[in-house]
């Protein structure tokens, strides 16, 4: 009945004082004065002119009983699980515990409920998170402890970015991070919408097995690698995982091309980033836990990948296999129009690419496909080429090692190309291709086995003057 006390307080004390001079009032003064502003809050009304005062009067009058008929329903609807409550404002009983946790929503009144609900599902035993002192199973309840409760429970929830299948129920103070070494370790629950809400502040979560098993964790390096491989084995709960690290503000890679199910691990401080490149690569990714607050882990986010198609671009200008050097409009007049994907004599496949320019900045992204793994470092090739034929601009790398590469993997490279302050305002012509580093050899475009030249002529793009 607690939540019932206070609009009845303020109804009583709105009787009396309208009731009863205050020097008559048994109240004490700080009282007094308290239900007296509450209860002739509507003389005042009377200051303004008479139609609105008249209309004012009638509302006042309707609005206190309209809040606690609405209070009363509310919070009759949660018999009897009173402790619950929270207005709707607040998200209701279901939603409070993202404002007060600890006693103010799971005192232990639920545990009743959930034995019943593991007899009504037929469940088995549950792994249990709560902050109790006594052990739920003298109501009835068949679980299995998970930290913050006793036993030989861990301080850290294992396999917390990938829990093990099975039945979870975990109480809103725990999910809340309350009190735990680590206040975030059931972030993958909070990013869930837990399919029964047991007297409001028990969770339950059925985990299935994930179908397909993912196969791999890749990591951006940018500022630093999130998770060692001990982190991230403890953290997944397994160590079989393949692990591939790039620098995400210029390369991405697609394990597989896409087709196996997988996390990506950022820093967060890349997460948060507006960065498009990032933006376009991570959409079809769900978050599925985040830490923000340093540890012994630096800040982070998962984002976990399901089985995708993803495809190249379209090609947005012209594609040509050219050879031999010269001013651009005759390498550019001599050269094959071809179509991707390209194959090239070596162990990528090139598959398109995308221009973009914000003044005299221009932004070349490729994709290419691997055939093969490597076997030594190579790098690939993005030049801006002025009319004369020579590069302008140039902007060559790899944005991940190379012998972390693997057959079915489809590779993005972003290649930055600002122009210098002196070059003329006018047309240049993109190009691009790859090369061994130890040679600088450049790999000869393939047609049928045949070599076609040894770079690939792209768009050309107006650069505007200073």
């Amino acid at each position: 009945m607690l939540p019932i006390l206070p609009p009845l307080f303020i109804l009583v004390a709105h009787l009396a004082a309208s009731r009863f001079p205050p020097h008559v009032s048994r109240f004490p003064p700080h009282v007094s004065r308290f239900t007296l502003h509450v209860s002739r809050f509507p003389s005042h009304v009377s200051r303004f002119p008479s139609h609105v005062s008249r209309f004012t009067s009638h509302a006042s009058r309707l609005v206190l009983p309209l809040l606690l008929t609405w209070y009363f329903i509310g919070t009759l609807r949660l018999a009897p699980h009173y402790l619950a409550y929270f207005n709707e404002l607040a998200g209701g009983p279901d939603g409070g515990w993202r404002y007060l946790a600890d006693s103010n929503t799971d005192w232990g009144q639920g545990y009743k409920d959930l034995a019943r609900f593991q007899r009504e599902r037929g469940l088995g035993r549950v792994r249990l998170s709560a902050f109790i002192f006594y052990d739920p199973a003298i109501y009835g309840v068949d679980y299995e402890p998970l930290t913050p409760m006793g036993g030989d429970t861990p301080p850290i929830f294992p396999s917390r970015f990938n829990p093990p299948p099975g039945d979870y129920v975990i109480s809103a103070t725990t999910l809340d991070g309350i009190p735990l070494a680590d206040p975030e370790m059931y972030d993958w629950f909070r990013r869930r919408e837990p399919d029964a809400r047991i007297a409001h502040v028990l969770f339950y979560y059925r985990v299935p097995a994930p179908d397909p098993a993912p196969t791999w964790v890749a990591q951006c390096t940018v500022p630093m690698t999130p998770l060692t491989p001990e982190a991230a084995a403890e953290g997944f709960g397994r160590s079989d995982l393949r692990m591939p690290a790039f620098d995400c503000t210029r390369s991405w890679l697609y394990p597989d091309g896409g087709r196996s199910a997988g996390w990506y691990v950022l820093p967060r401080e890349r997460a948060l980033e507006a960065d498009p490149f990032l933006r376009q690569r991570l959409a079809p990714a769900r978050l599925s836990f985040e830490q923000k607050v340093p540890r012994a882990i630096p800040p982070f986010a998962i984002f976990t990948w399901s089985p995708t198609v993803v495809a190249p671009p379209e090609e947005p200008g012209e594609l040509r296999a050219a050879s031999g050097e010269g001013p651009t409009a005759q390498v550019a007049a001599r050269a094959l129009r071809i179509v991707a994907p390209v194959p090239l004599e070596g162990p990528l496949t090139f598959l398109g690419y995308e221009v973009a320019q914000e003044g005299r900045t221009v932004t070349l992204v490729t994709y290419w496909r691997v055939t093969e793994r490597p076997d030594r470092p190579f790098s690939l090739m993005a030049h801006l080429l002025g009319a004369d034929g020579r590069p302008v601009a140039v902007g060559d790398g790899l944005g991940i090692a190379w012998d972390q590469l693997q057959p079915g993997d489809l590779l993005v490279e972003r290649h930055r190309l600002p122009l210098p302050p002196e070059a003329p305002a006018g047309s240049y012509r993109l190009q691009t291709g790859a090369y061994w580093l130890d040679t600088m050899e450049r790999w000869p475009i393939l047609e049928e086995g045949e070599s076609l030249g040894d770079r690939l002529l792209l768009a050309t793009v107006e650069v505007p003057p200073r």
